[in-house]
């Protein structure tokens, strides 16, 4: 995937690319959209820039900025979007936490035998000069450590 994803983005972020990796906005893996959620954030005055993404987004990172792409599959083949964010990498905080979800089917998929599951990611939770936007990002993967490490999140 990651090369897929070095390969999309490449073209269109206008310089070298030291890391690339897909991810969640913060616990949408676990919940779906929750969109009743995300405007209640909003209402209350603490909206985060991912609840204005997708489900699944890119981040990358170059040699000077942290940059964030929203992804469809509308067209039903995997695509990049529009440039949703992006800011110099001395202007973003990061910090990481290792979080396991686990995932409860709901009755219609446990009566088709669906069963409880785990998924372990590193929520990065960045602080741009847009504001806070937390990333689920695959636990496992060497991009996430990389850019953990990149960003000095750890």
């Amino acid at each position: 995937m990651r090369e897929t994803l070095l390969e999309m983005v490449a073209p269109v972020i206008g310089e070298d690319v030291v890391e690339v990796q897909s991810f969640y906005p913060g616990g949408r893996w676990k919940r779906g959209s929750m969109s009743w959620m995300r405007l209640g954030r909003q209402v209350i005055g603490k909206g985060r820039l991912d609840d204005k993404l997708p489900t699944l987004n890119v981040l990358a990172v170059t040699p000077t900025r942290v940059v964030v792409y929203p992804t469809s599959t509308r067209t039903g083949a995997f695509t990049l979007g529009d440039e949703f964010g992006a800011w110099p990498r001395d202007s973003v905080r990061a910090s990481a936490k290792s979080v396991e979800m686990t995932i409860t089917p709901d009755i219609e998929a446990v009566s088709a035998g669906e069963r409880s599951h785990s998924n372990k990611v590193l929520r990065m939770t960045l602080s741009t000069p847009d504001g806070e936007l937390v990333a689920d990002l695959p636990a496992s993967e060497h991009a996430t450590r990389h850019i953990e490490m990149e960003l000095d999140a750890g």
